[in-house]
């Protein structure tokens, strides 16, 4: 691919979240991240993103912004956590990250919010066992008034960092828009393309209105407009599914949304150790709360909102904007008073969420990073890597990867191969993905040679990590 007496390339990225402020970053400024030997065959790029409300307006605006270098060890989205968390580094060193939205390094601790039942425990049997290795103490952080069991250190601070998504969404966004790229509240209500010829030709949107408030005002006889397009990325969280009808025989099945709820408070005295705190309320259970000190002195907490993914029809059905789940948010708070009564408890309440939706993936939680193979442009004989695309299905990770997300799609827009980042694994059109209904293909049992030619073929070289 040339830059040289080009048209630029069109592309459309749906979706307003994370995934697509980053894609399109390294899209517009891929020449500061490429070998030398590529900068020549970086071409034009005319990119639009649309999004329906506003910027990072879901899960991409109100997580917690937690990322963890080493907690994917093992897996295929490892080598994609790793050079994610070293890009978010890079960025948060050459923007000033600890200004402008939060970058810090933090330790994680753990602790048992069990009124010390564990802990006793733990003592006795210590007592039987004597002359084994002293464990290191771990100090009870001084906003925790309750008695806590098994304090543990499961992130170093060189290892979890944190940051906030919707001051780096907007932040990266106005760098973007300094470039030209634009950015729509519009819905794409549809896609112009052929399941027969397999061509992509562009998607149709109708503009969205909101007023003060955030409430949908827009009429119910706005036009339809066509933007024609040489690629198509689709970042759309747990709404991924939606575009099942566009391109029915294309797309991978079983995407949908785990429920999460959380709020922010400003506590009287701060909480100025750089730490975050899983809680679980049992020994080797799943944190039932997360606590998220921020650096301006405020603290966010979450958790998830159900122990299941939400069905697709129900996400689909579920208003645009969700209502605070107020069974968990309740929940959240008992266990926050139960641990600090006079602390965090007698914060100010700064917001209340609503509810918001991780994208969960089909069957075995891997995000789904890559090409739909078959899909052409329908400039494809000027540009080969025109069609399709998909950045999907990150669930607890997407703020973290969508770095080397972002990365690796650009990569394999621009070079047909993602070559800092080994997507491989992730690829949409994988065994497994095929049908929602079969086993998933095991990558470890000797079959990496069968897998490899499955990918290798046209641009398939392309999706791997969270």
């Amino acid at each position: 691919m040339s830059n040289e007496n080009q048209e630029p390339i069109k592309i459309v990225i749906a979706g307003g979240g994370i995934i697509s402020i980053c894609t399109a970053y390294y899209l517009t400024f891929y020449n500061e991240y490429c070998k030398e030997e590529n900068k020549k065959l970086i071409p034009k790029f005319d990119i639009t993103i649309i999004e329906r409300r506003s910027v990072a307006c879901g899960a991409s605006g109100y997580a917690g912004g937690f990322m963890a270098r080493d907690w994917c060890e093992g897996e295929r989205s490892d080598p994609l956590v790793h050079q994610s968390y070293k890009l978010h580094q890079d960025l948060a060193k050459k923007f000033n990250g600890k200004d402008n939205y939060d970058f810090r390094q933090v330790e994680t601790l753990e602790f048992i919010a069990d009124n010390g039942k564990e802990e006793e425990k733990e003592q006795k049997k210590e007592e039987k066992d004597k002359g084994g290795e002293n464990k290191k103490e771990i100090k009870t952080p001084p906003w925790v008034e309750a008695k806590i069991s098994c304090k543990n250190v499961i992130g170093e601070i060189d290892a979890t960092a944190q940051m906030q998504p919707m001051k780096f969404c907007k932040f990266f966004l106005n760098k973007l828009e300094e470039k030209g790229v634009k950015f729509r509240i519009a819905e794409v209500s549809n896609v112009k393309y052929n399941d027969e010829t397999k061509i992509y030709e562009g998607v149709y949107i109708k503009e969205q209105t909101y007023d003060k408030e955030g409430n949908n005002i827009t009429k119910a006889d706005v036009k339809e407009e066509f933007i024609p397009s040489d690629i198509l990325i689709l970042a759309l969280g747990p709404w991924t599914f939606q575009a099942n009808r566009w391109f029915p025989n294309q797309m991978p099945k079983g995407f949908t949304g785990h429920k999460c709820q959380s709020y922010l408070v400003r506590p009287k005295k701060p909480i100025s150790d750089p730490q975050v705190y899983f809680i679980p309320i049992e020994k080797d259970g799943d944190p039932a709360v997360e606590i998220y000190p921020r650096p301006d002195g405020t603290v966010y907490i979450c958790s998830m909102a159900s122990p299941e993914p939400f069905p697709r029809d129900e996400v689909e059905k579920l208003p645009f904007v969700s209502p605070t789940d107020q069974f968990y948010l309740e929940r959240q708070q008992k266990i926050v008073k139960e641990l600090s009564e006079n602390g965090l408890n007698d914060s100010e309440i700064l917001e209340i969420h609503e509810a918001t939706y991780l994208p969960v993936p089909p069957k075995n939680y891997l995000p789904v990073i890559g090409k739909l193979k078959e899909i052409k442009g329908l400039r494809e004989k000027n540009i080969p890597s025109s069609g399709v695309y998909i950045a999907s299905g990150h669930n607890y990770w997407g703020i973290m990867t969508a770095t080397g997300t972002g990365l690796a799609l650009a990569e394999l827009i621009i070079l047909g191969k993602s070559e800092q980042i080994d997507i491989r694994g992730l690829n949409p059109l994988r065994p497994g993905h095929e049908d929602e209904d079969e086993e998933i293909f095991d990558w470890s049992n000797g079959n990496i040679e069968e897998a490899d030619l499955f990918l290798m073929d046209d641009l398939s070289v392309l999706a791997l990590e969270l």
